[in-house]
């Protein structure tokens, strides 16, 4: 019997050994968090949208009998284009620069004379651009911002004049070179549906200045200053750099 005592001592821990093991407290299985998203990289992607403004035609002379020198003649067009770009992200700001280029169809005339009808603002331009900088605020795969910069267009502002069968076309061309500089300035918001496509809806307005158009040598000088908005949506393809660099302190 003392011999057989131990063994049966053994045999019952054994036995509650199951039980005991059920009763400690069992830690949860490890799962890799996965590592936050970057807008850090290059882009370069498509868009559409909607452009819409006017072009403010004015004369120190105002206007006088027969002739509206003094109008705002709207215009309107679908748009479409690219975009090619980079972006570095600190912590949570976004710092970037972009380039675009767009097509749109604006070719709006507005009568100058009003007797005769023979006089014709017209504006008209076929592509635009611009090379802008970007600021923005990120939360995760979202990223709201404000951008900036260089706008340009062949954009032609003339005024057109009919005499019998002649036609005169009054403009400002610069050694023949009909592209014209302005400013743009907007803001947009983006998602990256993926670790690669980002979508965005985006806002411009884009302003190109006056322009002397003419100058007869009699103080009859004419000004056109073409100003628009744009609204547009579009998709981009990010390459990526890895993960934001923190900033340090």
């Amino acid at each position: 019997m003392k011999r057989l005592l131990p063994v049966c001592i053994a045999l019952g821990v054994l036995a509650s050994a199951p039980a005991i093991a059920a009763d400690l407290p069992v830690k949860a299985p490890v799962v890799a968090r996965p590592a936050p998203f970057s807008w850090s990289g290059c882009y370069l992607g498509g868009h559409v949208g909607g452009l819409w403004g006017e072009t403010n035609w004015t004369d120190p002379l105002g206007n006088f009998g027969p002739f509206i020198n003094v109008q705002d003649v709207s215009h309107s067009s679908f748009t479409a284009g690219g975009q090619i770009g980079c972006n570095l992200q600190i912590n949570q700001f976004v710092i970037g620069v972009e380039g675009d280029l767009s097509w749109a169809d604006v070719n709006k005339i507005s009568l100058n004379d009003i007797d005769e009808r023979r006089h014709i603002f017209r504006t008209k331009f076929d592509w635009y651009g611009s090379v802008r900088g970007r600021l923005g605020y990120a939360g995760d795969r979202w990223l709201i911002y404000a951008t900036g910069g260089l706008a340009f267009s062949k954009l032609d502002l003339t005024l057109e004049a009919y005499t019998d069968s002649t036609l005169t076309v009054l403009s400002d061309p610069i050694l023949g070179i009909r592209v014209k500089s302005g400013w743009t300035v907007g803001g947009g918001l983006e998602y990256a549906l993926t670790n690669n496509w980002i979508l965005r809806a985006e806002y411009l307005y884009f302003d190109f200045r006056n322009h002397q158009i003419f100058d007869f040598g009699d103080g009859d000088i004419e000004f056109g200053h073409p100003k628009f908005h744009v609204a547009r949506v579009g998709l981009s393809y990010k390459l990526d750099w890895g993960a934001p660099i923190a900033a340090r302190y």
